[in-house]
């Protein structure tokens, strides 16, 4: 069972629901600053490539082996921060957090929150 957090803009038809799943993102892991530009995410962006570029500047003058571990290092916790961090991106942008919803996926997650805004 998945759990994901619903966000709504104050007064916003049930359609415009943003939800964000709990927990670990891989997408953010794997994809990093392409995953935050797709999420408009761009504080956070220019954080993560600020790192990305301190590791890249490490691993070309100080070590190899340790720029690569600071660059996995700042995914890795991209990818377990990532999804906190959209939550506050759409904090910023105005949307509420209105409940948290349970499904085995994204899908039904969504369909029982359209069950529960009707019902």
């Amino acid at each position: 069972m998945r759990f994901f957090s619903v966000h709504m803009k104050p007064g916003a038809a049930a359609s415009g629901a943003i939800l964000v799943k709990e927990g670990f993102s891989w997408p953010a892991l794997v994809f990093g600053p392409l995953w935050l530009a797709f999420k408009r995410m761009w504080l956070e962006l220019a954080v993560t490539v600020a790192a990305l570029i301190v590791a890249e500047l490490v691993q070309t003058h100080v070590s190899q082996q340790a720029g690569a571990w600071l660059s996995f290092l700042v995914l890795l916790l991209l990818g377990f921060e990532g999804n906190g961090l959209y939550r506050r991106a759409l904090k910023r942008r105005g949307y509420e957090e209105c409940c948290v919803i349970a499904g085995g996926g994204r899908d039904e997650a969504e369909l029982r929150l359209a069950k529960e805004l009707a019902g």
